[in-house]
């Protein structure tokens, strides 16, 4: 997706969407694509999708209704 079209979706303007980009850039949940101006999710986004599941599977595990 490039920044002109992030910028359209958030109907935002064009630098605040490129401040958007920076500051998921430096924290790796975006990665620019080499030779072109489009971005794209990191798997650090797994990463934390996985943080939340986890813990929610294992407290409904955790707490079964007893029979």
């Amino acid at each position: 997706m490039s920044l002109c079209q992030v910028a359209e979706a958030m109907q935002t303007t064009l630098p605040t969407a490129c401040r958007f980009f920076t500051t998921l850039q430096a924290v790796d949940l975006i990665e620019k694509e080499a030779y072109r101006t489009a971005c794209r999710i990191a798997p650090r986004v797994l990463e934390l999708g996985y943080g939340v599941i986890t813990p929610a599977e294992l407290w409904s595990t955790a707490h079964l209704p007893r029979v």
